[in-house]
Parts: structure tokens; C-alpha cells; sequence
């Protein structure tokens, strides 16, 4: 079985949980995350076109650079775009 968590996840949040879950986990765990500067991500939103959150809500959910502690996240910069971003994880998990 994949499973597949994506979205803002605080790593104060988050972090243990995830890295439980990883711990627990029989197989190929793998962290990725992506490192963009708000502006991009506000593009990317915005290129998606959802309507359920918007600028105001991404600017109070976002913290630069927030790493999830003990999980070793792989950086998905600026330069990945979808079918770059398709191709790293699916390489990376062997699918």
C-alpha cells in the first residue's frame, strides 16, 4: 500500500507524528519537501485554481523554512516543476 500526506504541515505540528509513523512503517518511507519562497507558492496556489483558501489563509499558515524534526526530507526547490516533482518521488520510491 502508498500512502501519500500532502499539504502545510507545521513541523511543531506534525513532526512527531510523522516521524511515529515512518518508525512504524515496514518499507520505503521517504520525506519530501518543498523549499519555495511565498511568492512562488502563492503562484502555485493560485495556478491550481482552488477557491477554498486563498493569499490570507497561506500567509497565516506559512513559516519559511519549517523542517519536520527527525524525518529526512528531501528539498523540492523552485526549479521542480510537476512533472519534475512526478519524476523525483516516483524515482525515489522506485513506483
Amino acid at each position: 500500500m502508498h500512502v501519500v500526506v500532502e499539504g502545510i504541515l507545521l513541523g511543531d505540528v506534525y513532526g512527531s507524528t510523522l516521524a511515529s509513523l515512518a518508525a512504524d512503517h515496514v518499507g520505503t518511507t521517504r520525506f519530501f519537501r518543498f523549499d519555495l519562497p511565498f511568492d512562488e507558492t502563492l503562484r502555485r496556489h493560485a495556478a491550481r485554481g482552488c477557491r477554498d483558501f486563498g493569499e490570507r489563509e497561506l500567509r497565516q499558515w506559512w513559516r519559511d523554512d519549517d523542517a519536520l524534526s527527525g524525518c529526512a526530507e528531501e528539498r523540492i526547490g523552485a526549479e521542480h516543476d510537476l512533472d519534475a516533482v512526478v519524476d523525483l518521488v516516483t524515482t525515489a520510491m522506485r513506483w
